[in-house]
C-alpha cells in the first residue's frame, strides 16, 4: 500500500522525502519539484506542493521554516494526482485513503508509538509521534486527515498513556 508506505516514512522521520520544516522554501522546492501556489500574508508565507504544504515566517536571516502538513484528505478529493511528481516516484500512485488503524499497526511494527491526545476538535481524534514530533489526525470516518510536524503539545511532558 504506498499511501501507508509514504505516510509511515513521514511519521517516523518528520520529512517528506527529506524535506522538513527547517529547510529553506529553496530546498523545498528542490526536492519537492516547482511550487504549484504559493501564499504570502505580511511575515508569513506557505507554499503549496500539492499534496503537501510548507509554512515559513520571515526573520532577520530570511525565511524561517516554522512546519509542514501532508493533507492526505486531498488524495480522496482530487485524486493521486494530488502526488504526482516525487512523491509519486518514489511510492507509485498512492491510494485515496489510508486507514489510521493501519498506520498504527504499520508504526507499532517498526517500534513507533502513536500517542493518543486530547483533542480539542470535534470529530477528530490526534495522536503524536514524540520522536519525530508527527501530529497524526484522525477524521471521524477513521481515516488519517493530515499529518502535521513538527508539533509541540502544550502538555508534552506527560505521561505516553493514551487516554481511556
Amino acid at each position: 500500500m504506498s499511501t501507508l508506505s509514504f505516510a509511515l516514512d513521514v511519521v517516523a522521520r518528520g520529512d517528506v522525502l527529506g524535506a522538513d520544516h527547517t529547510c529553506t522554501p529553496d530546498q523545498v522546492s528542490a526536492i519537492l519539484e516547482p511550487t504549484p501556489a504559493e501564499n504570502r500574508q505580511g511575515d508569513f508565507m506557505w507554499r503549496d506542493h500539492g499534496l503537501v504544504e510548507f509554512f515559513w515566517e520571515r526573520g532577520d536571516d530570511g525565511w524561517r521554516g516554522t512546519h509542514f502538513t501532508v493533507q492526505l484528505h486531498r488524495l480522496a478529493s482530487i485524486g493521486s494526482e494530488v502526488a504526482a511528481g516525487p512523491i509519486e516516484a518514489r511510492y507509485g500512485p498512492l491510494e485515496p485513503a489510508l486507514p489510521f488503524e493501519a498506520l498504527r499497526v504499520a508504526a507499532a511494527g517498526l517500534g513507533i508509538d502513536l500517542v493518543r491526545l486530547p483533542s480539542t476538535t470535534s470529530g477528530v481524534r490526534e495522536y503524536w509521534q514524540p520522536r519525530s514530533m508527527v501530529l497524526a489526525i484522525q477524521d471521524d470516518t477513521g481515516e488519517v486527515y493530515a499529518l502535521t510536524c513538527p508539533y509541540r503539545p502544550p502538555a508534552a511532558g506527560r505521561s505516553s498513556t493514551p487516554p481511556a
